[in-house]
C-alpha cells in the first residue's frame, strides 16, 4: 500500500462502491423488466389469436395509439456446426477442410475490458 496514494485509494474505493451500487440498480430494474415481460407475453397469445381470427390487422386504441398486427420472418443464426457440415457435403474433404479453416481464421477479434461480478 505504500506505493499507492491513500487519497487515490480512498477515491478507487468510492468509484467502487458507486460502481456496485448502480450495478445492483440496473440488475433489479431487469428483473423487474423480465417479469413484466412475461406477463405481457402471457397476455399477447389471446390477443394474436383474436385478431388472426376476426381477420383484424390494425387495432386502434382511443388513448395508446394504433397496435398493428406484424407478421415477420427470421432466419437462424449461421453456426460453425452448419458451415462445416455443408462444406463437407459438397466439397472435397481437403479443400472444404481449407475452406473451413478460412473462413474462422480469417475472423476479426476485438478485445473489450470490463468489470464483471461473480
Amino acid at each position: 500500500m505504500d506505493d499507492i496514494n491513500k487519497h487515490e485509494f480512498t477515491l478507487f474505493k468510492e468509484y467502487v462502491a458507486e460502481w456496485i451500487k448502480t450495478d445492483n440498480e440496473i440488475k433489479e430494474h431487469q428483473q423487474k423488466i423480465k417479469t413484466l415481460q412475461q406477463s405481457k407475453d402471457t397476455k399477447l397469445k389471446p390477443i394474436l389469436e383474436f385478431m388472426e381470427k376476426n381477420n383484424i390487422s390494425e387495432l386502434n386504441t382511443e388513448k395508446s395509439g394504433k397496435i398493428s398486427l406484424e407478421k415477420t420472418k427470421k432466419r437462424s443464426g449461421v453456426t460453425k456446426k452448419t458451415i462445416r457440415e455443408k462444406l463437407f457435403l459438397e466439397l472435397d474433404d481437403t479443400v472444404a477442410e481449407k475452406i473451413f479453416k478460412d473462413i474462422y481464421d480469417s475472423r476479426t477479434v476485438k478485445e473489450n475490458t470490463s468489470l464483471k461480478r461473480k
